[in-house]
């Protein structure tokens, strides 16, 4: 009975995120890059992780013969790791337009002008979606839905992130490497880099 709980929390959380997307997207707030075919891939493993996978289990009995055992304590665990996503993700947007003027055409001064979260990581959506892929393994009780959002958030980081960081570097050079040795991927740099000597 109470694993209906956490499936109701998770749609709630699932559908606040959706939410947050959605206002900025019609917003245009989030950053524009021209889709590669690639992409197209990577968006259609994210919409199996995301979406497709805890529909499944949620709607049909296809996947109840993999479900795991998970105490109330434990599945509790995914909600302040939901709220970090839904603050993450909302933070993530509201700093995007800031983070970076020249990625919005503002190439005059080729000024890069990190700000908000975006001066302690470099990509905090990425983040955010790791935080609810954690969270989705806790609040749904299956080894396929509850942990495709982590293993698809993965393969994104794997693939996206070190694509987007080589075209950083080749637009602004030294300027983005020394953003780079301040700040953390997904989580802030408890340290700084030191310049090479």
């Amino acid at each position: 009975m109470l694993g209906y709980l956490w499936q109701w929390i998770f749609i709630v959380f699932f559908c606040l995120g959706f939410l947050i997307r959605l206002y900025f997207i019609s917003q245009e707030h989030a950053l524009r890059f021209q889709r590669r075919t690639s992409d197209r891939g990577l968006i259609i493993i994210s919409f199996i992780g995301m979406i497709f996978m805890p529909a499944v289990y949620l709607l049909t009995p296809w996947l109840d013969g993999i479900d795991y055992p998970l105490s109330n304590t434990a599945s509790a665990i995914g909600v302040p790791l939901a709220l970090l996503y839904l603050w993450l993700l909302l933070r993530s947007n509201l700093d995007q337009n800031g983070a970076f003027a020249t990625l919005q055409g503002n190439r005059e001064s080729g000024e890069q002008k990190a700000s908000g979260i975006y001066r302690v990581i470099r990509h905090p959506e990425y983040a955010a979606y790791m935080a609810w892929g954690a969270a989705q393994a806790f609040f749904l009780h299956n080894w396929a839905a509850g942990l495709s959002m982590l293993a698809a958030i993965f393969i994104l980081y794997a693939v996206r992130i070190p694509r987007e960081e080589r075209r950083m570097l080749a637009a602004f050079g030294e300027k983005y490497q020394k953003y780079i040795d301040e700040t953390g991927r997904l989580l802030p740099r408890l340290f700084r880099r030191r310049a090479a000597d």
